[in-house]
């Protein structure tokens, strides 16, 4: 079987399917809503401006919140109104709306109060609004609870049948608003779509596609000191996104994230923001990078790892990304709030579906949310060894029911080229439901050759250009009661002194005996 037939195979799709996926993409390739909460959100949105009341967008901390506040003020920009904008500190006003931030909006004169990436469930908070003649439209992308009392609610389920970006939604609102499309904004809803892990089907594919476009066609000033100047899609994951996010995970500071939204709404180059992002970025790799685990308060089980520690709140979802790569199992990350409380976020890969598991422990979770692989959760401290236990036990079930053929493709070492890695490539973007495939090699002992500093091993294809390459575990490798091993990893291309090599970069070793 070819290369390309075995990636097929793996995706479970066809030629037309991978030509339909490769194509580029264009505004008209959105699917617009045509709802009613969708026209009726307009509808109090124009009713606010004609009023001339006083409008403030209520936004989150993350990416897709930042990005989602930003679109929204170029929206009522475009349009020569003035409005408010905040972004709440994860330290100091959590998540979602607060009746405190209400009292402030209150005394500043708002009227309105548009949360965009939260506020679908904060019925209290929403009502207390209200009490004060103020007016509440939500547009959010989280899971529904009871009715929203919100005065408009938009949500993606109005007209999608999969979830996207809070951003994609800001964005549609803009159009709504503006009567026609923008590029940058569009370029911030595709940012959104790989932040939070949206999948990449459909609205969240046709974004992202755009986004790179427009980047690599505009190099916006502004973000150009994250991204190079022929950006790939690995670039808006592993450069820019990071760092955005780094500010609101380590600075404790109000407003700390407001300096991120303010770096994105400029759109011009601002050495002294840049900076600022870059540092917080490089010390949150520092922390991270200094993290252990207590195994006394660590629970393992075949599918799920769990573990309280005492870091920042804001650290617990880089902790847990970390540990579902390290462990290869559903993961639970907590530390302590407030005295008798704990914090965590919770990660899972595709076949374990998180939002079940925690709508079935609503009797303890003081609060919850998020999406199907990305969760956050409040518990009492006293609940942490049943909310473990509980999360175990749905991880295993959801394993074994949702349980497939293997996830990885198996190639030989002279598949390693640069014709199958372009091959590779056309498949991109990667992402939720359309992860980057692992391969399986499988290879001999006496195939195996280390390093000139033993800091690595490898195995060379015939004519030299492909190799697998092992960075850890030589001394166990090297045992005589080894005979052969099965190499998994990502196929990826190297360069190093103008020489191109095509790697499988192990990250998981299975030996066999004779």
């Amino acid at each position: 079987m070819s290369f390309l037939d075995r990636l097929l195979e793996h995706y479970q799709i066809n030629i037309k399917d991978l030509d339909q996926r490769k194509k580029s993409r264009s505004f008209t390739d959105l699917v617009r809503p045509e709802c009613s909460s969708y026209f009726a959100l307009l509808r109090n949105i124009k009713a606010a401006i004609y009023e001339k009341a006083k409008i403030v967008i209520y936004g989150d901390y993350d990416v897709d919140g930042i990005s989602s506040t930003v679109i929204l003020v170029k929206a009522f920009n475009k349009l020569g109104i003035k409005v408010g904008y905040f972004i709440p500190s994860r330290y100091i006003e959590g998540y979602g709306l607060n009746k405190k931030r209400i009292d402030d909006f209150y005394n500043k004169g708002y009227n309105y109060i548009i949360t965009v990436d939260n506020g679908i469930v904060c019925n209290e908070e929403i009502d207390y609004a209200h009490s004060l003649s103020m007016k509440v439209l939500v547009i959010d992308h989280h899971n529904r609870g009871e009715k929203c009392h919100a005065d408009a609610v938009f949500h993606f389920d109005d007209f999608l049948d999969y979830n996207c970006s809070a951003a994609s939604l800001a964005y549609f609102v803009y159009c709504g608003l503006v009567g026609k499309d923008d590029e940058y904004c569009a370029f911030l809803a595709g940012l959104a779509v790989y932040s939070d892990v949206m999948p990449l089907v459909n609205n969240n594919l046709t974004f992202l596609k755009l986004a790179k476009d427009f980047y690599n066609k505009r190099h916006y000033p502004n973000i150009s000191s994250f991204l190079p100047y022929n950006a790939e899609y690995s670039d808006f994951s592993y450069k820019l996104i990071p760092s955005l996010n780094a500010v609101g995970r380590i600075m404790k500071d109000q407003l700390a994230t407001n300096r991120v939204a303010r770096f994105l709404l400029e759109e011009k180059k601002d050495q002294s923001l840049s900076s600022y992002i870059m540092a917080c970025n490089l010390e949150k790799k520092r922390i991270i990078s200094l993290l252990d685990i207590d195994e006394k308060n660590s629970f393992e089980s075949e599918y799920s790892f769990s573990t309280m520690t005492s870091i920042d709140e804001g650290l617990t979802s880089l902790l847990a990304n970390r540990l579902l790569r390290e462990k290869e199992k559903a993961t639970l990350v907590c530390t302590e709030s407030k005295e008798d409380e704990l914090v965590g976020s919770l990660r899972s890969f595709k076949n374990i579906d998180l939002l079940p598991f925690l709508e079935n422990e609503k009797k303890i979770t003081i609060k919850s949310g998020g999406h199907k692989q990305a969760c956050g959760v409040t518990i009492k401290k006293k609940d942490y060894y049943r909310f473990v236990t509980d999360f175990a036990s749905y991880c295993n079930k959801m394993a074994m029911n949702n349980k497939t053929g293997s996830d990885y493709i198996t190639i030989d070492l002279s598949s390693l080229n640069k014709e199958n890695y372009e091959i590779l490539k056309s498949f991109e973007p990667f992402g939720n439901s359309f992860e980057e495939p692992k391969f399986l090699i499988h290879v001999d002992k006496d195939e195996l050759v280390s390093s000139k500093n033993n800091k690595a091993i490898f195995a060379y294809s015939e004519n030299k250009e492909g190799r697998v390459i092992i960075f850890k575990n030589s001394e166990d490798i090297l045992q005589e009661r080894y005979t052969s091993f099965d190499l998994i990893g990502e196929f990826t291309k190297s360069i190093f002194n103008n020489t191109v090599t095509y790697d499988l970069k192990v990250e998981k070793i299975i030996p066999y005996c004779d």
